[in-house]
């Protein structure tokens, strides 16, 4: 059978990344081994690029599929297709994903790009595989861009699926153990129980994306699928990956009582503020539902407007009050700091909001993210408008990342060097310092983490970053602890 590699590259930033299984690339994989064709699909850190390229290159493959979004991925997957280029110009090299779905014709001008998909995968990739087998002329491939002699094509686009139980999904063409996150008594996966958002928030890439539509899998098919992956590796827990997990709250909440039925929890779903109320939280606790995620996005009402957000600051507080009643329930919240337009008076805002949810709501986490400026989306236009240089080739896009290097605001104008610092700083502390306490954890973890919470709240809360020894101390006691526990899961197993 021909094979196909598909690849997607997690930057090294975000190493807890690899738990979370490559479900994109699954779909479009089980589609493609279900035509006839050998599989292999690979999730790996920036490190293993040179080794995967040599085994790829052995296999001589009909295409090599990227999975790519923008940023620090986009560059990696940048560097292992000029890789694989450079010693065998005959390969193949596919790029889908938001990224390039967005940024079709810019990456088309790369090189070391052949072929991009655009939108959704499982058809377009099968009926590409058999063109490039067949060696037939790629012009009735729908859904990608091309090129011929050095000349860019787009053909016609593929509709957007309506019912998407027809896209399947295939565990055992993937090594899926790896992808299974173990936390005291749960084995906990992620999936997908629908695409897409009917909401335009201006940040976005997904209204572009999804056209504003939102299409979910039936409920018989999540509960199909989880139940097989139950029985085949024992999860009894789901993270959802949705973009809005709530958009039908009667398919939601039936979703998680015919899981709790089955023995399996929900640990994370997204939600809106605007449809959070006492009625649904108190349905969560019911079916055994154990976190929330939600973006709050800013603590300034104009930006919230500008952003199309349709959520309010006293929303925001409103929800933070309900959740603090509901210590059952795990909070992740998000927000955004130097969004387009943002004056200083809105980011003292946002940093003062961030802090207000953390006191009201002390098992959750809370983070603040620099604004990524994101090809097909609104907010690029600010910021371009305000002073960002837009990317000029694929491997510039790097520098839009806020976990990258090169990273800079350089569209608003009043931040100075200082200001820019303080900046990375919140993001590192709220991200990756200041952790929610679980009240059923182990006591010597809450301690020690309560501890940092405050150092670190308080850095935040008066934007003074000078000397950061506790960041250093805290990232060696969360490796520490990791490895005794890891260590101690490790002993356990043996011993079962």
């Amino acid at each position: 059978m021909p094979v196909v590699h598909l690849v997607n590259i997690i930057p090294g930033v975000a190493k807890e990344d690899l738990n979370h299984p490559p479900l994109g690339l699954l779909y479009v994989g089980t589609s493609l081994a279900g035509a006839g064709y050998d599989v292999k699909i690979h999730q790996i850190l920036p490190e293993d690029i040179e080794s995967l390229s040599n085994e790829i290159i052995k296999d001589h493959p009909l295409f090599v599929g990227f999975s790519v979004t923008t940023g620090l991925s986009s560059f990696h997957s940048a560097t292992m297709s000029k890789l694989l280029k450079s010693r065998d110009p005959a390969i193949r090299v596919v790029w889908g994903g938001w990224h390039p779905s967005l940024a079709t014709l810019q990456c088309l001008k790369e090189e070391y790009i052949d072929i991009v998909c655009i939108g959704e995968g499982e058809r377009t990739a099968v009926e590409l595989a058999d063109f490039l087998q067949r060696g037939s002329s790629l012009d009735s491939v729908r859904s990608i861009g091309y090129k011929v002699q050095s000349v860019a094509r787009i053909t016609r686009p593929r509709q957007l699926e309506d019912n998407i139980d027809v896209f399947d999904f295939d565990p055992s063409i993937l090594n899926y153990r790896p992808f299974l996150i173990r936390n005291n008594d749960k084995l906990t996966t992620s999936f997908f129980s629908s695409r897409g958002c009917p909401f335009d928030c201006a940040f976005c890439c997904t209204p572009s994306l999804c056209k504003r539509r939102w299409r979910a899998h039936s409920v018989d098919y999540i509960v199909r699928h989880l139940v097989d992956l139950k029985n085949r590796f024992g999860i009894n827990d789901v993270y959802f990956s949705d973009d809005n997990f709530f958009v039908d709250r009667a398919r939601a909440l039936s979703t998680i009582r015919r899981l709790r039925g089955e023995g399996i929890s929900c640990s994370t779903l997204d939600v809106r503020l605007d449809s959070l109320n006492k009625n649904m939280l108190d349905e969560l606790v019911r079916f055994g539902a154990t976190g929330i995620f939600f973006g709050w996005e800013s603590g300034s009402d104009r930006l919230l407007t500008l952003i199309h957000k349709r959520i309010t600051r006293e929303q925001i507080i409103s929800s933070a009050n309900l959740l603090s009643k509901y210590p059952e329930i795990a909070v992740w919240g998000s927000g955004i700091v130097a969004l387009p337009t943002e004056t200083r008076s809105d980011y003292n805002s946002t940093v003062e909001m961030a802090l207000m949810l953390l006191g009201k709501i002390p098992k959750g986490t809370i983070s603040l993210f620099r604004y990524m400026p994101l090809p097909g989306t609104e907010a690029l236009d600010w910021a371009v408008r305000d002073g960002f240089r837009m990317p000029e080739d694929t491997i510039d896009w790097a520098r839009v990342d806020s976990r990258g290097p090169s990273y800079d605001v350089t569209w608003i104008p009043w931040m100075t060097n200082k200001d820019k610092h303080n900046t990375r700083m919140t993001q590192e502390y709220m991200r990756n310092v200041i952790r929610k306490i679980d009240p059923n954890g182990n006591k010597l973890f809450n301690t020690v983490q309560t501890v940092f919470n405050g150092v670190g709240s308080l850095r935040v809360r008066n934007q003074t970053f000078y000397l950061p020894i506790d960041y250093d101390l805290y990232s060696a006691f969360r490796k520490t602890w990791e490895f005794a526990r890891n260590a101690k899961d490790l002993i356990a197993t043996t011993a079962r």
